[in-house]
């Protein structure tokens, strides 16, 4: 997998999520704050199989950060 998405709880409450390299940790695509948790990954699967397809979780490692 050359990329991961990692989701994570900001420090205002929302929740993010972005697309980083495995190679280098560059930051590729960005997300907007949602105010819940399953709202931030419901956006992740809509955008990703929009963008990679519906199989895009074999593809890609999705990662859910501790805060």
């Amino acid at each position: 997998m050359n990329y991961k998405i990692e989701m994570w709880e900001g420090l205002d409450g929302q929740w993010y999520w972005h697309i980083a390299s495995n190679k280098n940790g560059q930051i590729v695509l960005t997300s907007e704050g949602y105010a819940s948790k399953s709202n931030c990954k419901r956006s992740v699967s809509k955008i990703m199989s929009s963008i990679a397809g519906p199989d895009w979780k074999t593809k890609y490692l999705f990662v859910t950060l501790l805060t």
